[in-house]
């Protein structure tokens, strides 16, 4: 009696191995954009709480600015014009939008409006955007049925 395999079987057993191979590359895939998103909305949020300390440790006001282009980049600056130089910029790896176009902390470290940035695909994650309000700044979830980001 012969041992060994088929090449029936050979085929079968790597039909099987591509299989769960794909299953694992999706997985990881759809992973790593979450986890992605999630550490930019927690290094724009440190940024912004950055912005929001420097405005009422040095008692001037600050300005934070989403470079609407590409939608990657925070500037923290000490007006409104970016064309004039700027304090400090981050880059981030996805995509965000926001309600307006730049937003003041005031002296006292205040906000001037009450907002919000996202992330501009929803990947699943437990954070995909920043809340700002006169007092407050917070990572929430983004609720496309009211259009609001809700803060966790």
């Amino acid at each position: 009696m012969k041992r060994g395999l088929t090449l029936l079987e050979l085929i079968i057993v790597l039909v099987i191995l591509g299989i769960v191979l794909s299953v694992g590359v999706y997985s990881y895939e759809s992973y790593s954009r979450k986890i992605s998103v999630e550490d930019d909305v927690h290094t724009a949020y440190a940024f912004i709480m950055k912005a929001r300390v420097a405005s009422f440790t040095e008692k001037e006001d600050t300005y934070v600015i989403l470079i609407s282009q590409d939608g990657k980049a925070l500037v923290m600056d000490n007006d409104s014009d970016t064309n004039n130089g700027f304090i400090e910029r981050i880059d981030l790896k996805n995509r965000f939008l926001q309600n307006i176009s730049y937003f003041r902390f005031d002296k006292n470290g205040f906000a001037d409006f009450q907002g919000h940035i996202r992330s501009y695909e929803d990947v699943g994650s437990q954070y995909d955007c920043v809340v700002i309000s006169w007092s407050r700044v917070a990572k929430g979830k983004y609720d496309q049925n009211q259009n609001s980001c809700m803060a966790n």
